[in-house]
């Protein structure tokens, strides 16, 4: 034990010693990962070797205790080996550099970072470097108590706050708090201290105090009621306002005042209201089943059955009760007249059903409604409607007809609420769609879209790659995509040439960029008049595992990549298969897991998580999304959760191509 402990002392003291700073960086850990190794698609085949031939490593530069955004700033210099490639991988850098080599790196912000390494890197290894930054600490304390604090655009706490930051760069701070005016301002510790501010925010309200005779006046501020008489409007915005106070059988007193920042308006403290001589009439209200809340003009009167003295003129009634519509009627009461409303609550609502084509039979919990578009009076509560297109006219029998080859069906749940929720059911038939250009067809998979947890988790999965966390649910719409990839013979039949390094016509085609994938689709759009697209990566990968019948495979229809994947140990190394001549995945797709990689839609980067359905990816960038397995990469490569990248304009014989469409 005593030999442990001593040999632990040892090798912290020549960490620290490695680590000279004139800087506030400090090499806080080097490790080497040895669960993983280089990944060479990742680095240019010149960037594989250092100008000594010795291969390369790669050290993963990580933050720990700062922002991770400030990264971007820093300077690698290396002395005694060389960096062949420098990438900053959200927010996080990743330096290939020389093994067999004992040497230093510089690390440059605010002064220089010296790290020498601790022994010569093995060739092909994988090391992670953790940087900590010595901090400030800054103290915020704010008036009012329950102002919340925000630090660098984060909410650091309420009231009151001490935060680590960093040295040399601007730290942004902002304070705020309903009816008061927001203070903000920028601080830069240059130095290790700890600095208070104390900030008191203005108020941008007032007070009002409001007193009638006779009391019990409704009290209307700007056209909304707030209370009845006596009343005190605490915090009311300054500025002018407009006060109402109205009573029955009175005149209504109108009236403006004018606040100004914390300070009292005692204009309304003794306001005598007017007896008006005002005509009056009755309104005697009946609801099937009684209970109903009455409403007149806004104003809550009681429930059912009821009759209401009511001034002479024009009365907007609503009466409502729980779990039914409710009934609305404008009434015109005359002096001395005693109106009748008497109504049956209804439990049903009018819903519109429509689908992407006139004349689709709709059946509503399994029955025959009607064809669509149609409108229906619907009970409150959940119903399953489905839209079916094709099978015999006179068939109505929704499970015979969904049996039959060639039908198209949609099916949604729709819950028709009294109040709110949904009064138009649009439903997008889904079938299988296939095509022929110039004599070669081509099929499309319909995916029913749906909510699935994206990514993987590297707690469940020794292969996992940092770029593919972290999970995150994503929400799609229905979609089509390529049953099978792109082949050679279909590519020649729309562009007029053929592409790919290996020949044949039923091999995927390859060697294609994403331009040249983006020109095609366009050919193909104009010869057949469809919307055709690339998948997004969310796409690609819902339905490379399955779709809404995903069994949760490691590859696409199998945890067996021989099974579904042609890849270096199927192929060896020899080039590509006929496409669709492996075992197909849950929902009828091929060569998901291998043959040819795919180009996506989207731009690379890191998983962000959105709530957006439908995602996109980002908005700009440099690399493009690919996703597959290919015949020349190894099995971990070809998970469904596998991601790579090429710039747009790159070709190999590793890439080809998928379609989606809406």
């Amino acid at each position: 034990m005593r030999k442990c402990l001593l040999l632990f002392v040892v090798i912290m003291t020549c960490l620290v010693a490695l680590s000279q700073n004139s800087s506030p960086l400090m090499v806080k850990d080097f490790v080497q990962n040895t669960t993983e190794k280089v990944d060479k698609e990742m680095v240019p085949k010149r960037n594989w070797t250092d100008n000594d031939n010795n291969p390369v490593c790669l050290i993963k530069v990580k933050s720990s205790g700062f922002e991770s955004a400030l990264m971007q700033k820093f300077l690698f210099v290396p002395n005694g080996l060389e960096i062949t490639q420098m990438t900053l991988e959200n927010n996080q850098w990743h330096l290939y550099v020389s093994s067999r080599k004992i040497g230093e790196i510089t690390i440059k912000h605010m002064g220089d970072c010296v790290f020498s390494l601790p022994y010569k890197l093995e060739p092909g290894a994988v090391y992670e470097m953790t940087l900590t930054m010595e901090t400030a600490t800054l103290i915020i304390r704010a008036t009012p108590e329950d102002a919340e604090i925000y630090v660098d655009g984060d909410k650091a706490g309420i009231g009151f706050v001490r935060v680590p930051v960093s040295l040399g760069v601007e730290h942004r701070y902002k304070v705020k708090s309903a009816d008061y005016f927001p203070k903000e301002g920028v601080m830069v510790f240059t130095e290790i201290t700890e600095k208070t501010l104390d900030i008191d925010l203005d108020p941008n309200f007032g007070w009002i105090t409001i007193n009638t005779s006779p009391e019990g006046a409704d009290v209307y501020v700007d056209g909304k009621r707030v209370g009845v008489t006596p009343y005190v409007f605490e915090k009311i915005r300054r500025g002018n306002h407009k006060i109402e106070l109205k009573k029955e059988r009175f005149a209504t007193y109108v009236g403006m005042v004018s606040i100004q920042n914390g300070e009292q308006n005692v204009d309304l403290e003794n306001i005598t209201l007017e007896v008006e001589d005002i005509s009056f009439g009755f309104l005697s209200l009946y609801a099937s089943p009684d209970g109903a809340d009455i409403t007149v003009d806004g104003v809550f009167k009681g429930k059912t059955p009821q009759t209401l003295e009511l001034t002479v003129g024009t009365h907007d009634v609503v009466l409502m009760r729980t779990g039914y519509n409710p009934a609305k009627e404008t009434i015109e009461i005359e002096e001395g007249e005693t109106k009748i409303i008497n109504v049956v609550l209804s439990q049903s609502r009018d819903i519109t059903i429509t689908t992407d084509k006139d004349g689709d039979r709709i059946f509503i919990d399994g029955k025959l409604s009607g064809v669509s578009p149609m409108t229906i009076a619907l009970p409150y509560g959940n119903h399953e409607v489905t839209a079916v297109r094709g099978g015999s006219e006179d068939e109505t029998n929704l499970v015979s007809i969904l049996r039959k080859d060639g039908i198209k069906s949609a099916k949604r749940t729709i819950d028709v609420m009294p109040v709110g929720g949904e009064n138009i059911l649009k439903l997008k038939l889904l079938g299988n769609e296939v095509y022929n250009v110039n004599g070669v067809k081509f099929k499309m998979i319909s995916v029913r879209g749906g909510t699935f947890t994206m990514g993987a988790s590297s707690a469940n999965d020794k292969d996992v790659k940092d770029d593919e966390t972290p999970q995150h649910d994503i929400v799609l719409s229905d979609y089509y995509i390529g049953e099978m990839e792109v082949t050679q013979a279909l590519w020649k039949a729309v562009m007029g040439s053929r592409k790919g390094k290996f020949k044949g016509d039923d091999l995927p085609v390859e060697n294609v960029s994403w331009d040249d994938c983006i020109k095609f689709i366009e050919r193909l759009n104009e010869l057949t008049g469809g919307k055709f697209r690339l998948p997004t990566e969310a796409e690609w990968e819902y339905a490379a595992r399955g779709g809404e019948k995903s069994i949760g495979y490691r590859y696409s229809g199998s945890n067996t990549a021989d099974e579904v994947a042609w890849y270096t140990k199927t192929t060896g190394d020899k080039g590509t298969r006929q496409v669709g001549s492996k075992k197909p995945n849950e929902i009828g797709i091929y060569d998901m897991s291998g043959n040819v990689r795919e180009w996506c839609h989207d731009w690379y980067s890191y998983y962000r998580r959105v709530n957006d359905p439908d995602p996109k990816g980002p908005e700009k960038g440099d690399k493009r999304v690919i996703r597959g397995g290919s015949w020349y990469i190894e099995a971990k490569s070809c998970r469904v959760t596998a991601r790579s990248f090429a710039k747009p304009g790159e070709r190999d014989e590793f890439i080809g191509v998928r379609l989606a469409s809406d």
